[in-house]
């Protein structure tokens, strides 16, 4: 509920700056959670941006799957799409303190605008831009 929504989530929804040295950082960070890819691809294939291109383009995957094996209940999505990429939402987003720290998350602007830019969007993605809609207009109102 980061941007008012209320709706049950099972994921962490990640955009990762794809440079070479901070995706492996990432990746090692991954490895210590005990967050294993989700599909029969090594975590590694991340680094090739030729591969992350196809993985996009023919398997129409618009996330890359970080699963616990022993709890379903942990997983992360990192954005492949060029509407989650980090480059694109650094720009929309905002700070909040979450435990005591810094974390960006997208604006309530940069989710609609990256939602309506789905080629495939799922009816709760839908939803989610009406109510994130609404809330903006409140905002303003």
């Amino acid at each position: 509920m980061m941007q008012g929504v209320r709706r049950m989530t099972m994921d962490l929804d990640l955009s990762v700056d794809m440079d070479p040295d901070n995706l492996r950082r990432f990746l090692d960070a991954l490895k210590e959670l005990n967050l294993t890819p989700g599909a029969p691809i090594p975590a590694e294939s991340l680094l090739d941006e030729k591969l992350r291109q196809y993985i996009v383009r023919e398997k129409n995957a618009a996330v890359f799957s970080f699963i616990d094996s022993d709890n379903p209940y942990r997983q992360v999505d990192v954005m492949l799409t060029d509407e989650g990429s980090y480059d694109r939402l650094i720009l929309e987003s905002d700070v909040v303190r979450i435990g005591g720290y810094p974390v960006r998350i997208v604006s309530k602007k940069g989710l609609i605008h990256m939602k309506e830019q789905l080629r495939h969007p799922r009816e709760k993605d839908l939803q989610d831009i009406r109510e994130l809609r609404k809330l903006s207009s409140s905002d303003n109102g």
